[in-house]
């Protein structure tokens, strides 16, 4: 699907989007009632790494984003708040640095293995490995970009679990 997707409402997704420089962006997006959701993402605008969690209205609409892998369905406002403190507390080191856990240097894409990581432990996502899951929205996003698409939809195997 590209273009307008039709994001599902109470879904939550792990979405990638193009950079100028040929990467990816990847953030979560959790649909609350359409057109609005929210974002979560690690960002270092202006030099130092943050966490950016913001009420939108656009995603749908945006040009930039390549796709979203669908990681979590039926999302009620109880689960809400707990996917929001869960999402806040994902730590964000302002100098970035290398991750351990991970095997690489901080960026937005680490931050959304933590992410993963901690609502997988929570229960608030299926227990499917992290790295699968990361590893499909990966793909994804490379075959979107590949086949000059935007806004491709695609549902995580973490679904079944």
């Amino acid at each position: 699907m590209s273009g307008n997707a039709a994001y599902e409402p109470g879904g939550m997704y792990i979405l990638l989007s193009a950079l100028p420089d040929g990467g990816m962006h990847w953030g979560i997006f959790v649909m609350v009632s359409p057109p609005f959701g929210m974002i979560y993402n690690a960002t270092d605008s202006d030099g130092t790494w943050r966490l950016d969690e913001h009420m939108t209205e656009n995603v749908a609409s945006s040009q930039n984003i390549l796709g979203g892998l669908l990681i979590k369905r039926r999302i009620d406002e109880n689960m809400q708040d707990q996917i929001h403190n869960v999402l806040t507390r994902v730590p964000c080191p302002p100098q970035g640095g290398y991750i351990q856990q991970w095997g690489e240097n901080f960026r937005c894409r680490v931050w959304v293995k933590d992410a993963i990581e901690r609502l997988r432990m929570a229960g608030l996502i299926g227990n499917y490995p992290t790295e699968d899951i990361w590893d499909e929205a990966f793909r994804l996003g490379e075959s979107a970009r590949r086949n000059g698409q935007r806004g491709v939809l695609a549902n995580s195997h973490a679904l079944r679990y």
